[in-house]
């Protein structure tokens, strides 16, 4: 069976099983896969279904995630962290670090390093390019700030 994926193509109506794509046109298919919240399904619906609106009104806002990518010179062996730190609009983030000695992700001595902090999507929506790119590094900087202190980290690449 042939499959279709279609990426960068914004979803504006469902109904039935026909997908409305912002530019117009209309697609049918006899399934169809979503990868959004709950709480932003029913507005894609043409007729509301009652237990999807029943969520969305329970979960009014949708989540994002900030998330800063970089190696540390470091041998750190608990790989997972949740960190909890107060103020600056920022409640907790969560760190995973690379395994040690695995040379096909950092090299030798290094670790790469993930770590994201969930985001309030309606906080962002409104920004500006400029405005955006001074929020997310201002929060980067207080959470890079944070984790370079408590785990001890001087040399790092990003």
């Amino acid at each position: 069976k042939e499959v279709t994926i279609l990426r960068k193509k914004k979803v504006t109506q469902i109904e039935d099983l026909d997908l409305r794509l912002s530019d117009g046109s209309v697609i049918h298919s006899d399934k169809i896969i979503l990868n959004l919240p709950v709480w932003n399904i029913p507005r894609l619906f043409l007729h509301e279904t009652a237990d999807l609106s029943r969520d969305a009104r329970l979960n009014p806002g949708s989540w994002g995630a900030l998330t800063l990518y970089l190696g540390v010179k470091s041998n750190v062996q608990e790989l997972y962290h949740q960190i909890h730190l107060k103020g600056e609009n920022i409640e907790n983030y969560f760190v995973s670090f690379s395994i040690p000695g695995d040379l096909t992700r950092a090299p030798e001595g290094w670790q790469t390093v993930t770590i994201s902090t969930h985001v309030l999507a309606s906080e962002w929506s409104g920004l500006s390019d400029l405005e955006y790119q001074a929020k997310k590094k201002s929060m980067g900087d207080v959470i890079l700030n944070d984790f370079l202190k408590r785990f001890e980290l001087t040399e790092l690449k990003h």
